[in-house]
């Protein structure tokens, strides 16, 4: 994306006449979040964070706070704050943008309150919003509050996908890796078991994520045994 493109977004919607810029308040405010992703691919972290706050206060403005359709604009929004703070110079564009960590996790919150009061506590929909908030917690190091979350996303998994689903399987790994290190071995190995049995099913005795799993499960008896001395 030219940099003249760039402006033109980040002026606001701008129609091209005359050779001058004009802002078109005809063009709906989702626009701004679908130019904020564009921006995103391209690498124009600021700008497309800055199309994207414009997205929510726009169509907050326009809609009310509680409106299903600005979850996708919180998504968009912290698809940005979550691009800023993996870039390499994440600091320096902190600093510059005055962001906090605490954005990204109000944005992935707002999202999963409009999410539930559209479609209810148990809509697949939920599902991304839950995992990206779960990792978002790990990665700070609340591994209580990560487990909790993927807790509630295996519930809607299971419901929707099926009790033996392979991302019911993925999450019920993921679980007992969080539990791993909170030292809750017990629950940790609960978790790999019903993780072996639906890949042994699935799979088979001699697939290979089933003897990765059977190797797990012995690490964890090895913590076990070491906890216990």
């Amino acid at each position: 994306m030219s940099k003249e493109a760039v402006r033109v977004s980040l002026n606001g919607h701008a129609n091209i006449k005359n050779g001058t810029f004009h802002h078109d308040s005809t063009i709906l405010w989702k626009e701004l979040s679908n130019e904020a992703l564009s921006l995103l691919k391209s690498g124009f972290y600021n700008t497309a964070r800055t199309l994207a706050e414009k997205s929510v206060k726009e169509g907050t403005d326009l809609l009310g706070p509680e409106h299903p359709d600005l979850a996708f604009a919180y998504d968009v929004l912290s698809d940005c704050y979550e691009s800023l703070e993996g870039f390499e110079e994440s600091q320096r564009l902190y600093e510059q943008a005055g962001l906090t960590e605490g954005k990204l996790d109000f944005s992935l919150n707002r999202s999963l309150e409009i999410m539930e009061k559209a479609h209810g506590k148990h809509h697949p929909f939920l599902i991304r919003i839950l995992s990206r908030l779960s990792f978002f917690h790990f990665r700070h190091g609340d591994f209580a509050k990560s487990f909790s979350l993927q807790e509630r996303m295996l519930a809607i998994q299971e419901q929707h996908r099926g009790v033996e689903h392979e991302d019911v399987t993925a999450t019920l790994g993921w679980m007992a890796f969080l539990c791993g290190l909170m030292q809750d071995y017990g629950v940790a190995e609960s978790l790999l078991r019903r993780r072996l049995k639906i890949l042994e099913r699935r799979l088979g005795a001699t697939h290979p994520e089933v003897a990765d799993c059977l190797a797990e499960l012995a690490d964890l008896q090895n913590k076990k045994d070491q906890q216990d001395e």
